[in-house]
């Protein structure tokens, strides 16, 4: 199992179950100081160009945390990671909020987690879109198949996105 993950962005580059079978896509080309093409990159405050920000928003520009990381260098446990960012108030021109994401991840021998939790350490509300936008790799498009979605709506001219709203957490006394 394998898990390479880089703090720019806290972007995961490739995870692996065993050494012949990518579970991402990671495009060879890639220029310093932006986003790579693959993995899975976080979008924050906003999906696409649906917000006031560049594309996908801000987070994936920025430089992440890494709080903790563990490999058990291939045994069955597996490999995880906690990056977050704490985005302060005009930490991005436009930004007012408080905020702060932390990004787990973790693979073992039969399961890939990934959850990003963002907490509003501020006191006013903000609506965001975005989420993890994986790059999953297939060996043969020619052969690769959906399943799973029968009876399901799919609109390719005006996608739906769901926003959500988060208020300020106070700690009571």
């Amino acid at each position: 199992m394998n898990l390479l993950q880089e703090a720019f962005g806290a972007q995961i580059l490739q995870a692996q179950y065993d050494a012949k079978s990518p579970i991402f896509y990671l495009s060879p080309i890639s220029k310093s100081g932006i986003p790579r093409r693959g993995g899975v990159p976080i979008l924050f405050p906003q999906f696409a160009d649906h917000g006031p920000f560049a594309k996908h928003g801000f987070a994936r520009n920025l430089e992440w945390e890494c709080i903790e990381r563990f490999d058990d260098g291939g045994l069955q446990e597996g490999a995880s990671s906690l990056y977050c960012l704490e985005l302060a108030p005009n930490v991005v021109s436009g930004w007012d909020h408080h905020a702060r994401l932390d990004f787990f991840t973790h693979i073992s021998a039969n399961e890939l987690v990934l959850t990003l939790k963002v907490t509003n350490l501020g006191l006013s509300s903000f609506a965001w879109t975005g989420g993890l936008h994986p790059y999953f790799y297939v060996d043969d498009l020619l052969k690769a198949r959906l399943f799973g979605l029968a009876g399901s709506v799919v609109s390719p001219v005006k996608p739906t996105f769901l926003k959500c709203c988060f208020l300020p957490v106070l700690d009571s006394l």
